[in-house]
């Protein structure tokens, strides 16, 4: 099992500075001579190679996959809180254009907005607003 780990971190610290398949073949090259394990991956290298290869891509991919989650997930938040304050200023008799005046937003986007929350006047009950602008963007 030691023998194992020692492997991974000696090819992650390869691929740093070379493509995964040499960091791959320079780990097993590179473990002691005394290491059961060595025989056997010398014996199946192809086949660890094209495993360790496997890996790495499954991870980078995963990596991406939530790095995207989370950017989408801000995105979500901030038109959720664009929509929250243009709610509360609808509720103070404020128009469309004084609206994106003073939140600095594209008054096309504000109208947008604006429209959808109409229906819920004069509560402009946030959550369904949210859910109204949602579904415009479907």
């Amino acid at each position: 099992m030691k023998e194992q780990i020692n492997k991974e971190k000696q090819v992650r610290a390869n691929s740093k500075h070379m493509d995964m398949s040499e960091a791959v073949d320079k780990a097993i090259e590179d473990m002691p001579k005394n290491y059961y394990i060595r025989s056997f991956l010398k014996q199946h290298q192809s086949e660890v190679r094209n495993m360790c290869i496997t890996e790495y891509n499954e991870a980078e991919t995963m990596q991406m996959f939530k790095e995207e989650g989370r950017e989408e997930g801000r995105e979500e938040g901030r038109e959720e809180h664009l929509i929250r304050q243009i709610c509360r200023k609808l509720r103070k008799g404020k128009n469309v254009e004084q609206i994106a005046d003073e939140l600095e937003e594209d008054e096309v986007r504000v109208k947008v907005i604006c429209d959808a929350a109409a229906e819920y006047a004069p509560d402009y009950d946030e959550e369904k607003v949210l859910e109204a602008v949602r579904q415009l963007a479907r």
